[in-house]
């Protein structure tokens, strides 16, 4: 029961508020995600345009003081670093924490238009780049947390599922009409 409204907690925080960003306490990743990874990064294919999702990634603290962490969102299409945000990133907390976020809200859109091969099958790598932001308005930053697994869900009014892979796509072809 008590996992029950832990999730309703995510979905009425993520959904039900209209942000576009949130960060809750916690490490487990929603299980209304479509794909998860607890590699150092996560990818996934897709064609035709850059499919709209919502990603979460769960920090993992390091030590247990009170201490602030940064991070920099890097996204890697087709094997290029294209992307990065702009603005690194960071919290003061003592606990793990998830990070729920629509892309579109860290990456600016107009940067996402143009970035797929129109025909044919994109590799879309998402990794938080923790040694990124050495120093912000608190100092330096020291690597307190490590990321310990990404999420990606799909936001399937805008997307066709069937232009995204979550495996590498065995024949990379023009998509059938």
């Amino acid at each position: 029961m008590l996992c029950f409204f832990f999730f309703f907690f995510y979905d009425q925080a993520f959904h039900a508020t209209g942000q576009k960003t949130v960060i809750l306490p916690g490490s487990r990743i929603p299980e209304w995600f479509d794909y998860f990874s607890s590699e150092r990064s996560i990818t996934f294919w897709g064609r035709g345009r850059f499919p709209s999702i919502c990603v979460c990634v769960s920090f993992g603290m390091l030590e247990n003081p009170l201490h602030h962490f940064g991070v920099r969102l890097s996204i890697i299409i087709n094997g290029y670093k294209s992307i990065l945000a702009q603005r690194c990133y960071d919290w003061s907390t003592e606990t793990d924490h998830v990070w729920l976020f629509d892309l579109t809200a860290l990456v600016n859109h107009k940067d996402l238009i143009g970035t797929f091969v129109k025909s044919d099958w994109n590799s879309v790598e998402i990794e938080m780049e923790r040694n990124a932001c050495i120093m912000n308005e608190h100092g330096p930053t020291r690597i307190m947390a490590i990321v310990k697994c990404y999420g990606i869900h799909i936001y399937r009014q805008e997307n066709k599922m069937e232009d995204i892979s979550f495996t590498k796509p065995t024949k990379l072809s023009l998509r059938e009409e």
